[in-house]
């Protein structure tokens, strides 16, 4: 018998092998699945409908971020960012210790993006005594002259020097007012500012309120205080609320 015949053979054995076994699949398949429906008719078993749902389903997630990306565009780049935007920003403040953090990371990021500061953050917090106000106010020339050989700050001798003159200014702030909470939000009587913005072109980036608290503070001795920035930490302590309208993290 010639080469050809065998092969021909051969692969007829393997062709009914593979019918029977195909057959049998199939037909394993329908008895598993009988029941009320019939499987070829029954809507969560039609491809075409399956892909269709999945696409209304993509369609509706898209939808769903589209209407929050207005107000989180500047957050997504960065996941720091996002967890920033979603349960920080704009989130009423009132404890002395982060006040005064975000007053001197706003002022750090001062020509810079906030991305690179909040990215920066933790070690910041870890030369600056978490921002502890007593600690940051009694640090020496020496000690801040060191930090500008760690690669890991904004080696900018200005603004290192800038958290301890914030520090003594805000303990001045503490003994006349009682706190640095009762200080910043006496400037909205207590109550947080919300102006429902329908876009972001709509949100300022500075106002009033913060030309005239910028004007306070440096008088009282602190720096990197800009009209601009200090919108930045009113946002950033919850004084104002900036969240569009339509952004669920508000």
């Amino acid at each position: 018998m010639s080469l050809e015949l065998i092969a021909l053979f051969e692969y007829i054995k393997i062709k009914e092998r593979f019918d029977l076994l195909t057959k049998n699949s199939i037909m394993d398949w329908i008895k598993n699945r009988r029941g009320s429906t019939n499987p070829l008719t029954q809507k969560n078993d039609d491809p075409v409908r399956r892909y269709r749902t999945m696409k209304e389903e993509e369609q509706m997630t898209d939808i769903k971020m589209t209407k929050d990306s207005d107000c989180r565009t500047w957050s997504l780049q960065d996941p720091m960012l996002i967890e920033y935007h979603d349960n920080e920003w704009c989130k009423e403040s009132h404890d002395d210790r982060h006040i005064f953090e975000m007053l001197c990371l706003e002022g750090q990021s001062v020509g810079l993006s906030w991305r690179t500061i909040i990215n920066k953050r933790q070690a910041y917090k870890e030369v600056f005594c978490d921002f502890d106000i007593e600690k940051c106010a009694a640090l020496t020339d020496e000690y801040l002259d060191g930090l500008m050989q760690d690669e890991r700050l904004i080696r900018n001798k200005a603004k290192i020097y800038s958290v301890r003159r914030n520090a003594i200014a805000a303990k001045k702030v503490i003994e006349e007012y009682g706190s640095l909470d009762s200080f910043f939000w006496s400037y909205t009587d207590g109550k947080q500012i919300d102006e429902h913005w329908e876009t972001t072109a709509d949100m300022p980036a500075e106002n009033e309120l913060s030309r005239k608290m910028s004007r306070d503070l440096k008088k009282l001795g602190m720096s990197f205080v800009g009209p601009i920035i200090t919108y930045s930490f009113m946002q950033a302590i919850g004084l104002v609320n900036d969240h569009l309208a339509d952004c669920a993290y508000r």
